[in-house]
C-alpha cells in the first residue's frame, strides 16, 4: 500500500511565533500526530531554513517531520549563502524539496543542477521531494510530458540507492501553482499514470509501485478528495492553503 503524504510548502513566509502557533494548533486539531508512532498521514512541514531548528526541537516526539526548501550540491566549502545536506540532516531535519518550479523558474534551475542537489540528496541520507511540472507555454505547445520525461530522468539516472523511502514525486503544474487555477483530477491522473509508467519502464515495476506520487498547484480544501479518489496520486504537497493552520486541519482530514 502507498504512504499517504500531505506535505506544506511555507515558501519565505511566517515569523517563527507564528510558524510555533501552527504546529500547537495543529496537534491540538490532530491530536493523533502527538504521537510518533501515528503514520496514517505522513505530515511533512518545509518551512524557512531559519526556523528549521526550533521547529524540529518543537516537532520531537510526535508525527510530524520537518524538511528543508533546497540544499546546495556539496557537503562544506566556500559557498556563501548556501546550506548542504550535512547541515540539514545534523538540525534534525528529514527530507529536502528539490527542482520546485519557483527553483527552476525564478532562480534559474536546469535540469542538471536540479540532478546534482537531488544526488546529494539520496547520498546524505534525507528523502528528496522531486518536483516535476510544465508551464503554461510548454503545456499549450502539448510538450507536458516530454518536460517530466526530462525533468525525472537527469536526477533518477544519475542518483544511486534511490527507493521508495527516499523518493517522493509531486507533479505540480507551473500554470496552476499560486493561480487558483488548479488542474482537473483527470489531468492530473493521466499525468501520475505517465510517471508511474516511466518508472516502470526503466528502473522495474516493483519500484515504480512503490514510489508515491503528489499533486501541487493550487491545492485548497474541498477539493483534495477529487485528486485522491482515483488512487492515482498519493497526497498533496500545499503552498498557500499550508500557511493556515486550520485549512491544513481539513486538508489532513480529507486524506482518511
Amino acid at each position: 500500500m502507498f504512504r499517504k503524504i500531505l506535505a506544506a510548502n511555507w515558501k519565505m513566509n511566517k515569523s517563527l511565533a507564528e510558524a510555533e502557533q501552527f504546529i500547537d494548533r495543529l496537534l491540538s486539531e490532530l491530536p493523533e500526530l502527538k504521537k510518533p508512532e501515528s503514520n496514517t498521514v505522513e505530515t511533512v512541514i518545509f518551512p524557512t531554513f531559519v526556523h528549521l531548528v526550533p521547529l524540529v526541537l518543537k516537532g520531537k516526539e510526535t508525527a510530524i517531520s520537518f524538511g528543508a526548501q533546497d540544499c546546495y550540491t556539496v557537503a562544506e566549502g566556500a559557498f556563501t549563502g548556501e546550506v548542504s545536506v550535512t547541515q540539514i540532516k545534523d538540525v534534525g531535519a528529514k527530507a529536502v524539496l528539490i527542482g520546485h518550479s519557483e527553483r527552476r523558474h525564478k532562480f534559474g534551475e536546469d535540469n542538471a543542477l536540479v540532478a546534482e542537489k537531488f544526488k546529494a540528496v539520496i547520498k546524505g541520507g534525507l528523502t528528496a521531494f522531486l518536483c516535476v511540472g510544465e508551464s503554461l507555454e510548454e503545456r499549450k505547445e502539448g510538450l507536458s510530458y516530454s518536460v517530466v520525461e526530462d525533468q525525472l530522468a537527469l536526477p533518477l539516472f544519475n542518483a544511486e540507492q534511490v527507493n521508495s523511502s527516499n523518493l517522493v514525486i509531486a507533479y505540480e503544474p507551473v500554470w496552476a501553482i499560486g493561480t487558483g487555477d488548479n488542474a482537473e483530477p483527470h489531468d492530473v491522473d493521466k499525468m501520475a499514470d505517465f510517471i508511474r509508467d516511466w518508472l516502470a519502464n526503466h528502473f522495474g515495476e516493483t519500484f515504480s509501485s512503490e514510489i508515491p506520487i503528489l499533486y501541487g498547484g493550487s491545492v485548497r480544501p474541498g477539493i483534495l478528495a477529487d485528486y485522491l479518489r482515483s488512487g492515482k496520486v498519493q497526497g498533496a504537497l500545499v503552498g498557500g492553503a499550508s500557511l493556515d493552520a486550520m485549512a491544513f486541519v481539513k486538508l489532513y482530514k480529507e486524506m482518511l
